[in-house]
């Protein structure tokens, strides 16, 4: 049977820590969880539109799709860990069988040959997608469930996050080469390239996946093996009645979109605004703005980590978003033709705004659930973590629609190549600023009225722990009520 993670007295909270071993296994599951569907969504527009040439619009409405499909697949898979009970657990089922068939499929995804048509291309993408999708959701919602509950106290619950956002950061530094890499004479074809590529990080994914679904061991206290089924409406009714959690969506899923729609203009203009339409030129460029940025962003989350210790995690958030609005003058000022690599500065500023949103928002995500085990007794983490992908998701999706339907609007044509007019040039560039304004004017809005302090989350943990050694102590006294407190007895 599954064991408690013991806890261990600090200066300040008697809250419970996480032994190292279970943070790497933890963090190391989010090599398919996180830096799979990064990699998916990097390469997805090259490969798909830049080298097979698939309609922008195409592509984004096979990504919307996905959400479509996400609408149904993420609640039922967050209510079915939820609601399960086995002797491994609510999660640790989900994880490995999700685990071993996201890895096995990820290579299948770049099959397609600049020999079909644009329609049998896109009926392919599709249904890969839609494949890919699936096995992902049932790996990566109890997985990140199983993160929310690995912990009671709001700093460790920083700590965590902070540890498992260095490992897709530390992939990153090679991740931003791949597009470049696959165009180099090492392979025959970009084709050829990328196929070889996704067969090395199917096994990277298969070995990964597997460690947190083997080596963690859930938590369990009493109202976990003792508590109901929850109707899958009435948990859904419920999480969205959260007002914390509708924050934290506010900031990551309305945020998001906004970012997700100007920041897919990212290569187009590296490409198209800096070196005239020189794909390989503008891929080596981002593949070197990719390396700064995540060795900027390795350094960030341990600073912001200690900020968000020391202050708190809104405090840190609301300084991101400060940053998120001087980056939108930076953008605009580094890019330039005559200076492509004056693009290497934006991510000194970018960087360290995706390092605080890599952990911050998950460890809010955390003190979020726990918030809602305290009000209603019951836990209902991968709900709230299958909602909150969905609504990402969703609105990830929707902006690269909408940026597909933007870059018509802006009079892009890659048969033009490098011939862009110079108001589709000028469009680009504003994209990226509009970008980072708008998140940040989102962001710092919507902290305002987040409500869940350290001292606030510290009070819920005292008294959940009062409730938890009720419980034990009636079930320990013959005709004790049980919940009721000791002095009740």
């Amino acid at each position: 049977m599954s064991t408690p993670v013991q806890s261990t007295p600090d200066k300040k909270n008697s809250g419970i820590r996480i032994p190292f071993r279970d943070k790497a296994a933890f963090a190391a599951g989010s090599i398919t969880s996180q830096a799979s569907t990064s990699i998916f969504n990097q390469l997805l527009v090259p490969i798909y539109q830049i080298t097979l040439g698939v309609n922008p619009l195409l592509i984004g409405l096979v990504q919307t799709i996905m959400r479509l499909w996400d609408a149904v697949t993420d609640p039922l898979v967050a209510h079915w860990s939820d609601n399960i009970r086995t002797r491994w657990g609510r999660r640790r089922p989900f994880i490995f069988v999700g685990g071993v068939l996201v890895a096995l499929f990820f290579p299948l995804i770049w099959l397609p040959s600049d020999q079909w048509s644009e329609g049998v291309i896109f009926s392919y993408l599709l249904v890969a997608s839609l494949c890919y999708l699936t096995f992902h959701t049932i790996y990566s919602i109890p997985y990140e469930a199983l993160g929310l509950e690995l912990t009671d106290d709001y700093n460790e619950r920083t700590r965590l996050y902070a540890f498992r956002a260095y490992i897709p950061q530390i992939l990153g530094l090679g991740v931003g080469w791949i597009y470049a890499f696959i165009q180099t004479d090492f392979f025959d074809s970009t084709l050829d390239g990328i196929r070889s590529i996704s067969i090395g990080i199917g096994l990277l994914m298969l070995m990964t996946a597997l460690f947190p679904a083997i080596l963690l061991r859930e938590r369990k206290p009493k109202e976990i093996l003792n508590q109901k089924k929850i109707p899958l409406v009435r948990n859904i009714r419920e999480t969205l009645s959260n007002r914390p959690f509708l924050i934290v969506m506010v900031i990551l899923v309305l945020g998001s979109f906004m970012a997700s729609i100007f920041s897919s203009m990212n290569l187009y203009a590296k490409i198209y605004v800096l070196y005239e339409g020189d794909t390989k030129a503008g891929a080596f460029l981002h593949a070197w703005v990719s390396l700064v940025y995540s060795s900027v962003f390795l350094l960030a989350v341990g600073v912001s980590s200690w900020l968000a210790q020391k202050y708190s995690k809104r405090a840190v958030m609301y300084g991101a978003a400060i940053l998120t609005i001087l980056t939108a003058a930076v953008k605009y000022l580094c890019y330039n033709p005559d200076y492509p690599y004056l693009t290497l500065i934006i991510p000194l500023f970018a960087a360290p705004i995706a390092a605080v949103n890599a952990y911050v928002i998950s460890a809010m995500m955390a003190d979020v659930a726990y918030y809602d085990f305290w009000k209603t007794g019951e836990r209902r983490e991968a709900m709230f973590t299958g909602v909150a992908s969905w609504l990402y998701k969703f609105a990830f999706s929707l902006s690269g629609l909408v940026a597909g339907a933007l870059l018509v609007i802006i009079g892009f044509d890659e048969a033009l190549g490098g011939a862009q007019s110079d108001l589709t040039k000028r469009w680009l560039v504003m994209g990226l600023v509009l970008g980072s304004l708008i998140p940040g004017i989102i962001d710092l809005v919507a902290l305002k009225f987040y409500p869940l302090s350290p001292e606030f989350m510290d009070k819920c943990r005292e008294e959940v722990e009062a409730r938890e050694a009720a419980i034990e102590a009636s079930e320990a006294t013959p005709g004790a009520t049980p919940g009721a407190t000791p002095e009740a007895q």
